[in-house]
């Protein structure tokens, strides 16, 4: 399960901080369409950053301040699952309580701190640090506008999974992006890590 899993701690806390500015606990503007739900796939639509064809999802999200339109391109048959959460968070998975294969979330930081654009290193260290579950580091790199990302793997409680941070700014927006792919999915991690690196890679911030 993605929220409660150890490793996923490292962003929890900050996120926690940087999102203490938002409306309740509501769904509010946090919205995400398309996915699984017949939109134009990736290939349909002309987009460019995903290698694969992924569902063209579109959505919001909120803080007191600061509203933003996005786009995603998500694999087939995960949508957004918004009951209890922030108008700053969507989550992406198949079902409320089902976190088997794709598992993705978005988070927008409270009013333009971009305090995560200088994280990754620190990030990255944290993980690489949990040597209880066998971390591995995948792949790396930079997105537009002062983004990053970052993927690994690891085991906990005796399952495999493959797992993604990174970061998406844009303007006085700043998205901070987890993800990670568990079941069987855990048994390719270099393939697993390059579909949730597409994923980060073709998120566009729409609006303001």
């Amino acid at each position: 399960m993605l929220e409660s899993r150890t490793l996923t701690a490292l962003i929890a806390l900050p996120l926690a901080i940087l999102t203490s500015g938002c409306r309740g606990t509501t769904s509010g503007d946090a919205s995400g369409t398309g996915a699984g739900t017949g939109a134009p796939t990736a290939k349909a639509a002309g987009a460019k950053a995903a290698k694969s064809d992924g569902v063209l999802t579109t959505g919001k999200l909120s803080t007191r301040k600061t509203k933003v339109g996005y786009t995603i391109l998500l694999p087939p048959g995960i949508r957004a699952q918004n009951d209890g959460v922030s108008p700053s968070t969507v989550a992406y998975r198949k079902g409320p309580n089902d976190f088997d294969g794709y598992n993705v979330s978005l988070t927008l930081e409270a009013e333009g701190r971009h305090e995560f654009a200088t994280a990754k290193a620190s990030l990255m260290a944290s993980f690489l640090g949990t040597k209880a579950n066998k971390p591995k580091l995948i792949d790396q790199g930079d997105l537009p506008g002062g983004g990053w990302y970052f993927t690994g793997s690891f085991t906990e409680g005796g399952k495999s999974e493959v797992m993604l941070r990174a970061y998406v700014a844009k303007g006085d927006a700043g998205l901070v992006v987890t993800g990670d792919g568990t079941g069987a999915l855990a048994n390719d991690p270099a393939k697993t890590s390059a579909a949730l690196i597409d994923i980060a890679k073709s998120i566009v911030v729409t609006s303001p």
